[in-house]
């Protein structure tokens, strides 16, 4: 149609490696008034897409208090502003001494809330502080990330509160 402005536009691909640089190339075939033309080239033609840079928000499980029976700490995690993340998401959940560190690894499906959850042992130290750490590797298109730590991953399990109720027996004894 003549001298002008003319564009085109693509949508990258949601699955394979997006993260890197493209190159537009842009010809003109000429015609029999006009000689063939390219562009210039170089960087003027390329778009660099960067890998994207997801978060991780988590909230562990309220404080609790140690009673009749074991309780499960838990951890949701949100993973957000990524790019059709692959790979897992890895849950570790570490206690006071003598606690077994626990780990939970869920299979991603893209940005969303993935959880965790581990009932605590009935034997040895329970009562402390536990603190979750969820941490992803990245994969071609996105960056690492980790939870953003501090209190909002920990959860503390007091000192359970027992009680004792006694009952004198016999309740009154005659002398004689």
């Amino acid at each position: 149609a003549g001298n002008g402005t003319y564009t085109a536009s693509d949508t990258l691909p949601t699955m394979g490696t997006v993260a890197g640089t493209y190159t537009w190339a842009v010809t003109y075939a000429g015609d029999a008034n006009n000689k063939s033309a390219a562009d210039q080239g170089g960087t003027t033609e390329q778009t660099v897409v960067s890998k994207a840079n997801p978060t991780i928000t988590t909230t562990a499980s309220a404080a609790v208090t140690l009673g009749t029976t074991a309780p499960t700490l838990s951890d949701s995690a949100v993973l957000a502003a990524g790019y059709y993340e692959t790979g897992n998401i890895v849950f570790t959940l570490t206690g006071p001494a003598g606690f077994t560190p626990y780990t939970h690894s869920d299979a991603l499906s893209g940005n969303g809330t993935y959880t965790a959850s581990d009932t605590l042992p009935t034997t040895g130290t329970v009562a402390g502080t536990y603190t979750w750490h969820v941490s992803y590797a990245g994969d071609a298109n996105n960056k690492s990330g980790s939870d953003q730590g501090g209190s909002a991953e920990q959860t503390v399990v007091s000192k359970a509160i027992p009680t004792i109720t006694t009952t004198a027996s016999p309740s009154a004894v005659t002398l004689g």
